[in-house]
């Protein structure tokens, strides 16, 4: 577990890095610090803190079950940071994490812009499964405004779901500085217990105490809410609750578009569009119109390839390259089978998961639809580094061409349309090695865990990066919080293989 923990945390973090446009300075050649008397920890009562200021730092405390309440995320002397990450570790059968606010400790500087890009659904039992919540942010603001000083880092909002005990631990803190990648040490890491007494309310036996249950009538452990946003732009997503307007003081909001605070166990319209989930072609999202313009039974508005909305471009400079645990890249022997036409890529500004199809060619030729729109891309090199190139700035670049099927992160400056090139042979296998891989899946359409039976018990976790800029998830074993369902021909993976060597077959 402790391979995984590290491996998720570590990929979060450094694409928080890359896709928040934080431009590198030194060429990648970052350095580390001396050893530092930075401390990082939970503080079990947020009472007395300031996103700049701390106050007796508590250990623990007692809550009642169905109580909503805050802890904190605290750092002390800390100098020039930039990119924080670190994963919390806790009970969830005793606490629930609904969100977290970033805008506190490095949002007090003049000229910061704090982003939230934590990895997991709050709310959601678990965080991304069994107890562990990524919390990361970045500060992209000017080189100026990087954060130094005492304070706190995140406010977390938590539920007591159920009476015990449970502590708070954050483990594999991470901490970035001035220039990128600078690495700052943490000199000691404290945690957090609290104590959930009293009598819950469980009325539907989940497990969930009904007063801070979304589904109070329903099991669902889980709490899943897929329809779950940020209606407020606090930077919280699914916490309707608090969101929006709320005239009559029932916790749920009276204006509602689209999210709303119901779990999925009990609402049968879950992108809230009026056409109930049974009879909708596109059930996560708001499709009033069940629009389908080719006739397949999937609405337009979750076709792979909707049609984009242009977006202003904008100013930067490069990005830093990736770093990450040494791990080789997955190598593959081609299987004839039939060709497949690969779908038109939308990509939408910022950083997007993409699969390249096409035959063997240099970068600006593979581009070259799209290439005034591309300002860098990233693929996972065999000594587990990234391969990187960059638009502007050709010193900086260490690939210079694509292979076929090679599983990509594009940076593009605003929504576009790829028309790729007519794709070579799909594979029929593809050899995994142990850590982290880049995978374009070629096989049939399938539910995931029929996708991927060939190499069960091999792999921990894969991920898929949605248009909507949330990772989607599949956790063998694991239904009740894997979100990726579903594999297409040329869907992009980044998977963590946790059991040696293994060959994936993506034939029947």
């Amino acid at each position: 577990m402790k391979r995984i923990l590290l491996g998720v945390a570590l990929t979060a973090s450094l694409l928080a890095v890359a896709a928040l446009g934080v431009w590198m300075v030194d060429g990648g050649k970052g350095t580390t610090l001396a050893a530092s008397t930075v401390t990082l920890g939970v503080d079990a009562d947020s009472a007395g803190n300031s996103a700049t200021s701390l106050g007796a730092i508590e250990a623990s405390r007692t809550v009642a079950c169905g109580e909503t309440f805050f802890m904190d995320i605290f750092i002390q002397d800390v100098t020039d940071l930039l990119v924080w990450s670190v994963t919390l570790n806790y009970d969830p059968s005793v606490l629930r994490i609904n969100g977290q606010d970033v805008q506190m400790f490095q949002a007090a500087n003049a000229g910061s812009d704090v982003r939230d890009r934590s990895l997991g659904d709050p709310g959601l039992a678990g965080g991304w499964g069994g107890g562990y919540y990524d919390v990361t942010a970045a500060d992209v603001g000017e080189a100026a405004a990087a954060d130094s000083g005492s304070g706190v880092l995140a406010r977390l909002t938590l539920a007591a779901v159920g009476t015990g005990s449970s502590r708070v631990s954050p483990q594999n803190p991470t901490l970035w500085g001035v220039p990128l990648p600078t690495t700052i040490s943490v000199g000691s890491v404290s945690d957090a217990e609290v104590a959930v007494v009293g009598s819950c309310e469980d009325e539907d036996g989940d497990l969930i105490d009904d007063r801070v249950d979304n589904c109070p009538l329903v099991a669902n452990p889980e709490q899943s809410n897929t329809d779950a946003w940020d209606d407020d732009g606090d930077g919280r997503e699914g916490e309707d609750a608090i969101d929006g307007i709320d005239n009559d003081g029932d916790t749920r909001v009276d204006e509602d578009p689209p999210g709303d605070a119901l779990g999925d166990a009990c609402d049968d319209d879950d992108d809230n569009d009026t056409v109930t989930d049974a009879a909708d072609n596109c059930p996560l999202v708001p499709n009033a119109d069940q629009t389908d313009t080719d006739g397949d039974g999937l609405g337009d508005a979750c076709e792979v390839s909707p049609t984009p909305t242009p977006t202003p471009e904008p100013t930067g400079t490069p990005t830093p390259e990736p770093t990450g645990t040494p791990t080789p890249e997955p190598t593959s022997t081609p299987v004839p089978t039939p060709t497949a036409v690969p779908p038109d890529l939308d990509l939408v500004e910022g950083w997007n998961d993409a699969c390249y199809v096409g035959a063997a060619q240099p970068v600006q030729d593979a581009l070259a639809p799209i290439l005034d729109r591309v300002q860098a891309i990233y693929r996972l090199r065999p000594d587990g580094t990234y391969g990187r190139w960059f638009a502007d700035r050709p010193e900086l670049n260490t690939m210079t061409s694509l292979d076929p099927y090679s599983h990509l992160f594009i940076l593009v400056s605003r929504n576009t349309l790829w028309q790729q090139p007519s794709p070579a042979t799909p594979l029929d296998a593809i050899s995994l090695e142990e850590g982290w891989n880049g995978v374009c899946y070629t096989g049939e359409t399938k539910e995931t865990g029929q996708a991927t039976a060939t190499i069960d018990g091999h792999f921990a976790v894969m991920y898929s990066l949605a248009l909507d800029g949330r990772w989607r998830q599949f956790v063998p074993g694991r239904p009740d919080i894997s979100t990726l369902t579903q594999l297409d021909r040329f869907t992009p993976i980044l998977m963590l293989v946790t059991n040696g060597q293994v060959v994936w077959l993506f034939g029947p």
